[in-house]
């Protein structure tokens, strides 16, 4: 598994509310986050998923060391396995975000928003 960082997430784990939620329509998936701001405030940001073929969460305790690496990134995996595994064609990609305490989120797609 080789990891390429793409984008940093600003809002930390550590200043969730909640773990983060996941709404999953057709071909569209959002990871929403919870926060809360600097000045003391709540709000939410979501990391959008268009033409979403599958998705997994792995939970802390069940996470490898590798993708801790991740942490507050949006990742593009290379060389995944689980593309491979469920043959899915080149144009989708193998996305990992990886938040401490909460464990990772993957999503096979073609693209994403943040």
């Amino acid at each position: 598994m080789i990891i390429r960082k793409l984008e940093f997430i600003k809002e930390l784990a550590q200043n969730f509310l909640n773990s983060p939620r996941i709404i999953l329509e057709a071909n569209y998936l959002a990871i929403i986050l919870d926060y809360e701001t600097n000045e003391g405030t709540y709000s939410e940001k979501k990391i959008v998923f268009f033409d979403v073929v599958d998705y997994r969460h792995i939970s802390e305790e069940n996470i490898k060391p590798e993708v801790i690496e991740a942490y507050n990134y949006v990742c593009l995996v290379s060389d995944s396995e689980w593309l491979r595994e469920k043959y899915i064609p080149k144009k989708f990609k193998h996305f990992l975000i990886y938040f401490d305490e909460y464990g990772t989120y993957e999503v096979i797609a073609k693209k994403y928003k943040y």
